[in-house]
């Protein structure tokens, strides 16, 4: 008897566990809507700053209500720079039951994610830049259940022809690329392609020689989508020849700080294409700056704009699904138009990229300033 009752006692408190471990699962996975983060922290500066956009993001959505009546709790795995890494975060983060995945930021990591993100069908929005590599093997249509967040090299080269045109009044180009840099030759190209002038491959032409090309060439404007330091030692050596032409880069040339590179008087004529700047006359971007300071104490930079505006989209795409299933939200990312975000008014386009604003910057007392933002299309 004696036994009996033990047993039915052990059974009973077997099934109370049971239950309670039951709700407490229940209740973690239902009872928010679960956003995964992706990232490198081994490059500590753009992971983290993704990192506190996203939550900046998920802050302002919970002040507003949540999603669904729920709040958005974020789940971070660091991918430690390793591609297994990057595909084991995706399938842990789907075992959580993540409604949408927010990463990789580098192109490498972010591939490795891809075929992990299609084969659980959840849905992944990444700030990488990646200009050919999200297409499926046996049709060029995009993957359905991934987006890309960061501008193309093509939209950076269009929108920088456009402004060398219509706001300097340049139309004679001088293009000098690095074909070894995939980011640098599609910038030269699309560049080229809206504004056609004579195109030259950085290995065949050297510093001293870029005289004898402005001789020959006679150019108004030299576009240089190349990396910081390569371009600081083409702009320094222009400038002690006393030539003072404006010279065009792409967000390559933030691979290096060239308000090091280069000396103050250095420093002109210089303009360039990049993922993000606070244009304090542009509403949803000004909230983002202010929010983004008075809860870091730190002015945003491009992967704190790109990691809030993942987070925005995924907040819209679950608002119009009505749904924190996955699939469901990456179905209603493809129909996302004209949303404010931190770098500009986001459009899913088909092929999955987005089309928003290019930010032009030049220097103002040494330091980069907002010039121009040129909304380019990266399609044809």
């Amino acid at each position: 008897m004696n036994c009996t009752k033990r047993t039915v006692l052990l059974l009973f408190s077997f099934l109370a566990l049971l239950a309670a471990s039951t709700y407490f699962h229940y209740e973690q996975t239902h009872a928010t809507v679960r956003i995964g983060i992706n990232l490198n922290f081994t490059d500590a500066t753009a992971a983290v700053h993704t990192e506190q956009g996203i939550e900046l993001a998920a802050d302002m959505i919970n002040e507003s209500g949540g999603l669904l009546g729920k709040p958005v709790k974020l789940i971070t795995i660091d991918n430690k720079n390793s591609a297994a890494m990057a595909e084991t975060a995706m399938e842990v983060l789907s075992l959580r039951h993540v409604s949408a995945v927010i990463g990789p930021n580098e192109k490498a990591l972010a591939d490795s994610a891809v075929p992990v993100a299609e084969a659980e069908k959840l849905a992944l929005i990444s700030p990488a830049v990646t200009p050919a590599s999200w297409r499926g093997a046996e049709s060029p249509r995009p993957y359905p259940h991934v987006f890309q967040l960061a501008l193309t090299p093509v939209q950076e080269g269009r929108a920088m022809a456009a402004y060398a045109q219509a706001k300097l009044h340049k139309k004679h180009p001088l293009i000098i690329y690095d074909s070894r840099n995939e980011a640098s030759a599609a910038a030269a190209l699309a560049y080229n392609e809206s504004a056609p002038g004579s195109v030259t491959d950085i290995k065949a032409v050297s510093c001293e020689d870029v005289f004898t090309l402005l001789e020959n060439e006679k150019p108004d404007v030299i576009y240089l989508p190349v990396p910081g330091k390569t371009a600081a030692a083409y702009i320094t050596n222009l400038r002690r020849g006393h030539h003072d032409l404006p010279v065009l880069g792409s967000s390559l040339w933030t691979t290096d700080d060239l308000t090091a590179l280069l000396p103050p008087a250095c420093l002109t004529n210089l303009f360039y294409s990049d993922q993000y700047a606070n244009d304090p006359l542009y509403t949803a971007g000004e909230t983002f700056a202010e929010r983004y300071y008075e809860k870091y104490g730190l002015l945003p930079d491009k992967y704190a704009a790109l990691g809030y505006d993942a987070g925005v989209l995924i907040a819209a795409a679950i608002k119009t699904a009505g749904s924190v299933n996955s699939s469901a939200v990456a179905a209603a990312l493809a129909s996302v138009r004209n949303l404010p975000g931190a770098a500009g008014v986001m459009t899913v386009c088909s092929d999955h990229g987005i089309d928003r604003a290019v930010h032009i910057l030049s220097f103002w007392q040494g330091e980069p300033a907002l010039s121009d933002r040129q909304t380019i299309s990266h399609k044809q």
